[in-house]
């Protein structure tokens, strides 16, 4: 039990579907992102503790790994400034970005092969979605915040954040994908904050 290393891949046949196993990525971790750019990978940050205490420092990783499919290998990428965990990622272009995560407001950016910080969230969030569309990144509901059905939009070009139309009702550990945010499910908050 605990946090893993294993990487599956679902292969698509013309009848039938089956799991591949990849690949171990180099470090066990658990409530991680992981985002694809330029064809490649990325797992981000997470808990390599499990389900342990979660304001416990010892749960946050700033370690990165790419994996190249062509390969099926693994390789360091460049650690994030901020060890997190249950945070929002996103991707722009070439540019990863994240925000949040377990007590923090902070975000990131991983441009040209290096992580620095870009302005804070208007509020520490984390169980967070992240969504990019049209060149902004959207960070969705989750626990923290104001009260759990908040929406904030990062714009590169102004360099800082808004907050928008809220979600119709609270929620965290939702996804979010597309030309526009489709969020799937999630867990009714209580507003954890």
């Amino acid at each position: 039990s605990g946090p893993l290393n294993t990487v599956e891949c679902l292969t698509m046949g013309d009848i039938s579907a089956s799991w591949l196993a990849l690949a171990p990525m180099k470090e066990k971790r658990t409530r991680l992102c992981a985002v694809v750019v330029g064809g490649r990978v990325l797992a981000m940050g997470g808990s390599p503790n499990g389900y342990s205490d979660l304001s416990s420092t010892e749960c946050d990783l700033s370690s990165t790994e790419w994996y190249d499919v062509g390969g099926n290998v693994w390789s360091d990428g460049p650690p994030m400034v901020t060890a997190r965990y249950v945070f929002a990622s996103g991707v722009i272009g070439s540019d990863v970005y994240v925000a949040g995560g377990y007590g923090l407001k902070s975000c990131e950016r991983l441009q040209d092969g290096r992580w620095s910080a870009i302005a804070d969230l208007p509020y520490a969030v984390y169980y967070c979605a992240g969504a990019c569309v049209d060149g902004l990144f959207y960070v969705c509901g989750g626990t923290g915040g104001t009260n759990g059905a908040q929406v904030a939009r990062y714009s590169p070009a102004a360099g800082g954040w808004s907050e928008v139309a809220s979600l119709p009702s609270a929620r965290y550990g939702a996804s979010a994908c597309g030309g526009c945010i489709v969020l799937t499910g999630g867990n009714a908050n209580e507003v954890l904050v």
